[in-house]
This record gives structure tokens, sequence and C-alpha cells, in this order.
């Protein structure tokens, strides 16, 4: 998945085989990214990407599922979140070919457009088919990385583990409690527009059991050109990267998946929107916006109310 990945396990039992288990996780992962890999040529979402428009083919259930779930979280938020955006990602020079920085013109970008929408996708539940109305391709990047946590986190608990955090870059799934039998701490990362790691710091620690978090931002991925930065975030209605003030949004949610989905389609949607779409939903969100001063770490913040559960000290 282009990514790393770490697993936490509290385990008492002595005859648990570390090795064994590592190459359980490996082959779950690896079983994943398979089937929902836009970079190898063999899976079965580029197998569908290069089917042309009025086509179909049937999926294995753990595509079937994350496509399925991807849509309805499209249709939730209005199509702030979709999957068939990937011909503007690659327009852009984010997606699977290295190209140089540049700005496509308004013409590249209405042509695009024209092959991306998820209302032109449609699902067979009965023989987990999919069809394309146009000649689209999918990119499961935003919804994946989450799925394969969920799925780790099922494959531990199959063998008998209860307390572990899978972590898979950056979307986290905590289950159960520490050692000192108190919950997970995660930290919320101070955002910061640049690669380096070494000024890198917690804005927010929450504690978590038993829950799932995800964050979405703008500010790890970009271009610059004549001072212009551009975000790898793009909006699927307009084709363009995303440009207001919400810096970072972080998703508490059962799923991992779904919180992944849902932190992606809140950048899209800048931060008013969200704040009244989980006010609406009762969604736990942590929301960092209105970029003042990176240097000395003044943003703003919004909490919505279910959130507030997990907070456990700020890093203000």
């Amino acid at each position: 998945m282009g990514t790393t990945y770490q697993i936490d396990i509290i385990q008492t039992d002595k005859t648990i085989v570390k090795d064994w288990l590592a190459d359980g996780i490996r082959a779950r992962l690896e079983s994943i990214e398979q089937r929902m890999s836009n970079w190898r040529e063999d899976s079965e979402i580029s197998r569908f990407n290069r089917l042309p428009a009025e086509n179909s083919r049937s999926f294995t259930v753990d595509t079937f599922k994350v496509i399925a779930l991807a849509q309805s979280i499209s249709k939730q938020t209005d199509g702030a979140f979709d999957i068939t955006v990937s011909p503007i990602i690659e327009l852009w020079g984010f997606g699977t070919k290295v190209t140089p920085p540049t700005i496509p013109d308004y013409k590249q970008i209405s042509h695009v457009l024209q092959r991306v929408g998820y209302k032109y996708l449609s699902l067979i539940p009965e023989t987990r088919a999919i069809k394309k109305h146009k000649s689209l391709t999918l990119n499961l990047s935003a919804i994946a990385k989450g799925y394969a946590v969920d799925e780790v986190a099922v494959y531990l608990r199959s063998q008998g583990i209860t307390r572990f955090l899978v972590e898979i870059g950056g979307e986290i799934r905590a289950q159960g409690l520490k050692l000192d039998n108190t919950p997970w701490k995660i930290a919320i990362e101070q955002p910061l527009y640049s690669d380096s790691t070494v000024n890198r710091k917690a804005r927010q620690i929450i504690s978590l059991t038993d829950m799932a978090i995800a964050t979405s931002g703008d500010y790890r991925n970009y271009f610059t050109i004549e001072g212009e930065r551009y975000s790898h975030i793009i909006n699927p209605m307009t084709g363009w990267p995303v440009k207001h003030n919400l810096v970072s949004v972080s998703v508490i949610e059962q799923s991992a998946a779904r919180a992944d989905a849902l932190a992606t389609a809140f950048t899209v949607m800048g931060t008013e929107k969200s704040i009244t779409f989980c006010e609406k939903n009762k969604i736990a969100a942590y929301f960092i916006s209105d970029f003042i001063s990176e240097e000395q770490g003044q943003y703003k913040k919004h909490i919505t109310p279910e959130f507030k559960k997990y907070l456990t000290m700020s890093e203000d």
C-alpha cells in the first residue's frame, strides 16, 4: 500500500508465536493489496479499470464490501467522497504515474471530469458485480488502508488476542486496554507544511479503546508552483485541489474504513459543511483550521460533542 504498519499486542500467554502471528498479518495485508491496489496491473481494481464503459465484472467479498461502503459514503456526503476520482488524481500528478508538477488548464480538467462520478457505477449485491456506465477508473486509496486496519483487527481477534493497537499509514484501531489496564493513548499531530519529521509534535492526546481513528489533511502531500500550494486532496466535483481553511480533520468511528473515508470527505467539504454534517449524524470529529502561524502552532480547532469524551490532554 506504499506505507508502513505497526501492530502492538498485549499478551501474557507465552505460547503465542510472534513470527507465526506476523506471517498471518502479512498474508492478510498482501491479500487486500492484491485485490485493491492501483499499482498492481493484475489487481481486481486494475482489471476493472481497463474495462470499457457499459461493462461489468464480479469482485471478491473484500473488494465489493469496500466499494459498497465507499458508494454509501459518497451518497451521504453528496459526492465529496468519490472513488472514481482517479483520472483527476492522475492529471494533477498525484497518482501512479510519476510526472513533474504541473497545473492543468480548465479544458483538460473539464474533459477528465467527464470520466468522474460515483453515480455512474451500478452495484449488484447478489453476484457482487459492478457495472460502469462511463469509462470510469477506481481508486480505493482513501478507504483501503482503513479497511486493512479493520481486517487485521478481525484476524487478531480470531487468534484470541483482545488487546492490541493496529496502525497502517496513520489509520488506527485500538482494542481493549494496555498492560496497565488504561486506554491506549493516541496523538493527533500538529499540522506542519514540511517533509521533515524533526519538528513534528502532538497537538492533542486522546484515549481510545474498541474504536478506530483516521486523520486527513492537506499538509503532507502537495506541490508548490509560483508560491501557490496545491494539495493532493482533489474535489471530485470541481477537479481542483481543495482551497479552504480546513488543515486537518480526525474522525473516530467503529470502523477504520468508514473513519478513513469520512476524514477524506470532510477535507473536501471544508470546516463549516463538515461540522454541520457531524452534528446531524452525531460523528466524533476534531477539526484544525484557519492557519495563522505555523511556527507558533496557531490554528483554530473545533471539537464535536461526540469527540470530547476521548480527550485526555492538549498540547496547545
